[in-house]
């Protein structure tokens, strides 16, 4: 018999404005409008809430660009929730200084799917992870609606 459970979407901020959670907006109208999913927001600091929640999938804006969005990856798969998570930076220098990881000390992809914004980031993660290469997926820039959306001060 078929459950007729909504899917619950875990998203953690680390505050309620900015790019992080506009360029996650767009992506729950749609898990909410057309998936069925059901998106519970909380706190970043608050990490006890998806394992009260209980959450069928974890969401973060990234998992390099803090301490908690990392600890908080690394808690979800430790416990078996899974990770979503775009890339908030994802225009970054394709040469071998560059620290991908970010915040994410361990080098180890959390999430399901690394999400490029460009087929020249996506060759060069593919070039220096390659362990990660399946895992690695096209997705093009997030949060650049914003900018067709929203009127911007001149400066």
């Amino acid at each position: 018999m078929a459950s007729n459970r909504k899917r619950k979407l875990l998203f953690l901020i680390n505050n309620d404005s900015g790019r992080d959670v506009e360029m996650m907006i767009p992506v729950f109208y749609f898990a909410e409008r057309f998936l069925d999913c059901e998106v519970l927001v909380e706190l970043t600091p608050k990490l006890h809430s998806m394992f009260r929640h209980k959450p069928d999938c974890l969401v973060l804006s990234n998992t390099t660009g803090s301490f908690l969005h990392y600890h908080a990856a690394r808690a979800a798969k430790a416990g078996g929730i899974p990770v979503f998570a775009l890339v908030s930076e994802g225009n970054f220098p394709t040469i071998a200084e560059y620290d991908y990881w970010g915040y994410n000390t361990s080098q180890e992809l959390y999430e399901e799917y690394l999400c490029a914004w460009s087929k020249r980031t996506l060759d060069y993660l593919k070039r220096t992870y390659s362990h990660y290469q399946e895992r690695m997926v096209l997705t093009g820039g997030a949060g650049f609606d914003r900018y067709r959306i929203y009127k911007f001060s001149d400066r």
